[in-house]
């Protein structure tokens, strides 16, 4: 299929961005592995999101914006807040902000579809 063909149609248009959000969605989900897991939690943390952030990252207030109008908790880490917390993303391959784990998933950025997949597949909307 010709995607620019697609692109220009009435139905394109509306569904290109979301099979392609879609599409990245499953190049940035990854599942941790047990020593990462042990890794976040020695952060304290307890929730099943956690978001790490940075203050000058509008894909991280989009993010957090997200879990808030959904109505769902979620635990923000700044990279900014300890030498710890920075060990911590390095090792649980964090390359870029928003980190997003849900459960034992890893989303690398804001891809509200993906994100909303992962919600629903963990039944957690």
């Amino acid at each position: 299929m010709n995607f620019k063909k697609l692109a220009s149609t009435p139905i394109g248009l509306v569904l290109t961005p979301a099979i392609i959000a879609l599409i990245l969605g499953t190049l940035f989900l990854k599942p941790i592995d047990p020593d990462q897991n042990s890794d976040m939690n020695n952060l304290g943390h307890s929730k099943k999101i956690v978001i790490f952030t940075t203050a000058q990252c509008r894909y991280c207030d989009m993010a957090k914006a997200f879990f808030k109008k959904n109505h769902i908790d979620y635990l923000e880490i700044d990279l900014n807040r300890s030498e710890k917390v920075r060990r911590v993303f390095q090792k649980v391959g964090g390359r870029g902000v928003p980190l997003i784990f849900i459960d034992d998933i890893k989303i690398d950025g804001f891809i509200e579809p993906t994100i909303r997949a992962v919600l629903k597949q963990k039944g957690l909307i």
